[in-house]
């Protein structure tokens, strides 16, 4: 796992940007985060604040985001295979394009997404992760949570249509409730 220190892009290290991102949302100056095309492979941002940041076209494979705040961030074709998003914040987040993701929208008023990790799908609805297997578990029998399990639904059809053969979704069947 590669830390901030460690990583340069543009001539700075991401601990830099980073801070002078900071400071660009506290409204001290700074500058937003203009990370477009970085190489942030293996990269620790646990808990790091890029919302709001350009990160169009990053390659962020096997990226540990976990408490990231990604909120409003532009990930237009960015790479998150393989990426740990749980706990990642993505309201608002521009996913367009991004491999290794689906944009599930906002069911049930929560924001929700699908992504692939290893051999295994993970989803996020609202502040819970799961691998979709136990995400419909969790959500299956629910009524008040129909639009939820329509998502996963979703993301397991969109999984197959990508081809995603890592993927056992056979395996990932709501219980009888």
């Amino acid at each position: 796992m590669r830390g901030p220190s460690d990583i340069t892009h543009n001539g700075r290290t991401l601990a830099d940007t980073l801070e002078d991102h900071r400071k660009w949302r506290a409204g001290e100056g700074g500058n937003r985060a203009y990370l477009s095309g970085a190489d942030l492979r293996g990269a620790d941002l646990s808990g790091a604040d890029l919302s709001g940041a350009d990160l169009r076209g990053a390659y962020l494979r096997g990226a540990y985001l976990s408490g990231a705040d990604l909120s409003g961030a532009d990930l237009r074709g960015a790479d998150l295979s393989g990426a740990y998003l749980s706990g990642a914040d993505l309201r608002g987040a521009d996913l367009s394009g991004a491999s290794a993701i689906i944009d599930l929208g906002v069911p049930d008023g929560w924001r929700a997404v699908a992504w692939l990790r290893g051999r295994e799908m993970q989803v996020r609805v609202g502040c819970r992760s799961f691998s979709l297997a136990k995400g419909l578990e969790y959500w299956s029998g629910k009524d008040h949570r129909r639009e939820v399990l329509a998502a996963l639904e979703y993301a397991k059809a969109v999984a197959r249509i990508r081809e995603w053969d890592a993927v056992d979704l056979e395996e990932s069947k709501p219980t009888a409730a």
